[in-house]
């Protein structure tokens, strides 16, 4: 089974709220997870636990037609078919949040991504030298995300330089994004997102791309 599959399977077959942010933070930040690296450089979770008697969303219908009058239960059966029959298009989101939650990455995702990080066993900063592609991607996908919560969370307002602002950050939440730092590196060097030469070539073009157009906007 693909990440993607095995993402979409998790949302789907899920009762409560899950995002591809949640799943992707169970995965990569959560300790004793279940999942387990193989030789060919996948993270794999047996799915056999998530099996159930009904969908989530024959659960759902059976409490809305248990209590008609109740509008939140009929409300979870409307949100489950419309997750059901847009699961790619939410998939293919830039968004890893739930698309009906208002939360962004300004709120971190509990305390394994905050005071409690496992550098030790945490799958973020101990994947294979040969992780696949598809998990590569996905890893740096969640560490860019965590990234930006620990910016929007600990962020000076009155300082514009990151290098600056981040001074200020609480002893913790430095160390977790220089670690973080050190794990996008690692995966840079998979050779998965190219060379470090063809990087800072795109790099260059893209710089040259965006001067072009401001230099035509005046």
């Amino acid at each position: 089974m693909s990440l993607r599959e095995h993402v979409k399977q998790r949302i789907l077959l899920s009762s409560f709220d899950v995002s591809v942010i949640d799943v992707y933070s169970h995965m990569f930040a959560v300790i004793g997870n279940g999942y387990y690296w193989t030789k060919d450089g996948e993270y794999l979770c047996n799915l056999s636990g998530l099996g159930r008697d009904s969908t989530p969303i024959e659960y759902w219908q059976s409490l809305a037609d248990k209590h008609p009058k109740s509008m939140k239960f009929a409300a979870q059966v409307l949100k489950r078919q419309f997750i059901h029959d847009n699961i790619d298009a939410i998939l293919d989101d830039h968004d890893l949040n739930d698309p009906f939650d208002s939360a962004t990455s300004e709120t971190l995702l509990g305390s394994y991504m905050d005071e409690h990080v496992s550098y030790n066993y945490a799958a973020v900063f101990n994947f294979p030298e040969n992780i696949n592609k598809e998990y590569a991607d996905a890893m740096y996908r969640f560490i860019d995300y965590w990234q930006q919560a620990l910016r929007n969370k600990y962020m000076v307002g009155d300082k514009k330089e990151y290098a600056d602002a981040i001074a200020h950050w609480p002893e913790k939440a430095k160390e977790v994004n220089a670690k973080l730092n050190e794990a996008k590196e690692r995966l840079i060097d998979t050779g998965h997102f190219g060379t470090r030469k063809q990087r800072a070539e795109n790099a260059e073009r893209i710089l040259k791309l965006l001067e072009g157009i401001l230099g035509k906007k005046d």
